[in-house]
C-alpha cells in the first residue's frame, strides 16, 4: 500500500488501498490501531477510493473484494444488502429499481413488470382494487370502459355480447327487459318497441 496524507493528524501513516478494497480500524484497550486495508464485503464495491460503499439500486454483486457492481435483470430489484437481486411478485412492478409497488386499478402484471403494469383494457376487468395478477373478459350482458376492476351490467332496454366495450340499444320492434342481458327478444305479435 502507498501512503497518504490525511486530514486529521496521526502518528501512522494512511495506506491507499487498491480496487476493491477499504480501510477498516481495529481497536485493541480502547486505542485504534493503524489502518489496514481489507476487501470489500460482499454487497459493496471500491474502485479506488479507499472506501467500500454500497452497490447502486439496481446493482450488486455477491463475492468480496469488488471493485464494480453487476446490474439486476431487468424486472427485478437489489436486496437491501445489495448481495443479490429478485423477482418482484406477480401483482407488482419495480418501481426505479429500488421497489416492488403494486399494479393500480385496472392493471395487472402475471409476472413483475419493469415501471408500471399492464393496461386491462376495454371490455376487461381486473376483479381487484390493486395488485391483480389477471384481466378477464367481461360476461355477456356486461361491458368495461378500460381500466376496471369489475364489469358494469347493461341496462334494459340494451345487451352486450362478451368482452364488450359498451352496450348496444335494443333494435326497433326488439326489447330486453331487463339488466344484463347478452340478446333482445323480438315483440310479441301486436305489440312495437321502438328506441
Amino acid at each position: 500500500p502507498t501512503m497518504l496524507p490525511t486530514s486529521v493528524p496521526t502518528f501512522l501513516p494512511t495506506p491507499a488501498c487498491g480496487k476493491g478494497q477499504g480501510l477498516s480500524y481495529t481497536w485493541v484497550s480502547g486505542t485504534r490501531t493503524a489502518p489496514v486495508c481489507d476487501d470489500c464485503q460482499a454487497g459493496k464495491y471500491s474502485n479506488e477510493t479507499g472506501d467500500c460503499q454500497y452497490c447502486d439500486s439496481g446493482s450488486y454483486v455477491a463475492e468480496t473484494g469488488a471493485y464494480e457492481c453487476l446490474a439486476c435483470e431487468e424486472g427485478e430489484m437489489s436486496s437491501a444488502d445489495r448481495t443479490s437481486c429478485g423477482s418482484c411478485p406477480a401483482g407488482t412492478f419495480v418501481f426505479n429499481e429500488t421497489s416492488c409497488e403494486f399494479c393500480s386499478q385496472g392493471k395487472y402484471a402475471p409476472s413483475a413488470q419493469t415501471d408500471d403494469c399492464l393496461v386491462c383494457d376495454e371490455g376487461y376487468f381486473t376483479g381487484t382494487q390493486y395488485g391483480s395478477t389477471v384481466c378477464n373478459g367481461c360476461e355477456e350482458g356486461k361491458f368495461s370502459a378500460g381500466l376496471a376492476v369489475n364489469c358494469t351490467d347493461c341496462l334494459a332496454g340494451t345487451y352486450s355480447a362478451s368482452r364488450a366495450s359498451t352496450c348496444t340499444n335494443c333494435s326497433e320492434g326488439s326489447y330486453s327487459a331487463t339488466d344484463a342481458a347478452f340478446a333482445c327478444l323480438s315483440c310479441d305479435a301486436g305489440t312495437y318497441a321502438g328506441n
